[in-house]
């Protein structure tokens, strides 16, 4: 082990030595590693109590996410086998009026459809993801190339976070392994394919239903992370999506939908409101003047009314 970690900080001074000076590079790193604040520092994080006590505190960190990936296991489990029971009683919150009950109907509708496109398009696009950068970081010689594919994979359901903490093992391991070159390859690569993928690609696939500003997408993570922990932040997106798309479709809270969006209006929607009014105006009138009124006959007599004969 120590042999390993002597090799190891041999060739971060190499790479050093070739983008900064020697007096520049023995200042961070002296040339004897037990004089090197950092080498001991290294050294000591991998002894003993110390390893002991961070695995005993990893157990119980791994034990609360457990925990808590069990809890939202058996909640969506309910969720799941009582769905159409719950959308049944939703509707009937609302009264039995059949213009609300559509409202509610297209709200519980949208949001299926949200959450769904979200999950198997976000899944879709972080496994081609994963497959490109894995078959890059080979190509350049990284050590773990598919361990580090597989985390941008999984961390990329974390929005913005997620991202920026996957790019950080792979240049670390080309500096350390390959060189400061591969380093600066990786990390003008990487953040061109997330910017890509973030901006072209997911937009693209997703449409309008994942139409989220990033004030209102940090501000959910945080809040998911604070209730849910690491589980909430993978949960936060969905939740988001489906959350808007309630308000979307329910005029009352059509604002609050706009205020998360990145659109400049929601010009559609409010022509369907008008529509929707304008309709709902029209059932309520007189029957007789909406579907019977009277007029003028061929021969310039009143036609027969619903009440009854010619006047």
């Amino acid at each position: 082990y120590p042999d390993e970690l002597k090799r190891v900080y041999g060739k971060s001074r190499e790479s050093l030595l070739s983008i900064a000076t020697m007096e520049q590079v023995n200042r961070v790193l002296p040339p004897d590693p037990d004089n090197s604040n950092v080498y001991n520092y290294t050294r000591q994080l991998f002894e003993g109590r110390y390893v002991t006590d961070q695995l005993i505190g990893l157990s119980r960190i791994a034990g609360d996410w457990l925990l808590q990936s069990i809890i939202i296991l058996f909640v969506l489990l309910f969720l799941l086998l009582e769905g159409d029971y719950l959308a049944a009683r939703i509707k009937d919150i609302f009264g039995r009026n059949t213009m609300t009950q559509g409202q509610v109907a297209n709200a519980l509708a949208g949001m299926a459809v949200a959450i769904q496109t979200y999950l198997v398009w976000r899944t879709l696009v972080n496994f081609g993801l994963g497959l490109f950068l894995g078959i890059v970081y080979s190509l350049l010689g990284l050590h773990q190339p598919w361990t580090w594919a597989l985390l941008t994979a999984v961390l990329c359901y974390v929005p913005y976070i997620g991202t920026i903490i996957a790019g950080i093992p792979p240049i670390l391991d080309a500096l350390i392994h390959v060189g400061p070159g591969t380093a600066a390859v990786i990390l003008v690569m990487y953040t061109v394919v997330v910017t890509v993928e973030g901006y072209l690609i997911v937009p693209l696939v997703m449409g309008r239903s994942m139409d989220l500003n990033a004030t209102t997408v940090m501000i959910a993570c945080l809040f998911w992370d604070l209730v849910w922990g690491i589980p909430g932040l993978f949960l936060a997106m969905p939740i988001l999506a489906g959350i808007r798309a309630v308000c979307l479709y329910t005029p009352g809270l059509r604002p609050w939908a706009f205020l998360m969006s990145t659109e400049r209006s929601l010009k559609e929607f409010e022509d369907e409101d008008r529509l929707e009014a304008m309709a709902e105006k029209l059932a309520d009138a007189d029957a007789t003047v909406v579907m019977d009124p009277v007029r003028d006959g061929p021969n310039g007599q009143p036609t027969a009314t619903r009440g009854g004969g010619t006047g």
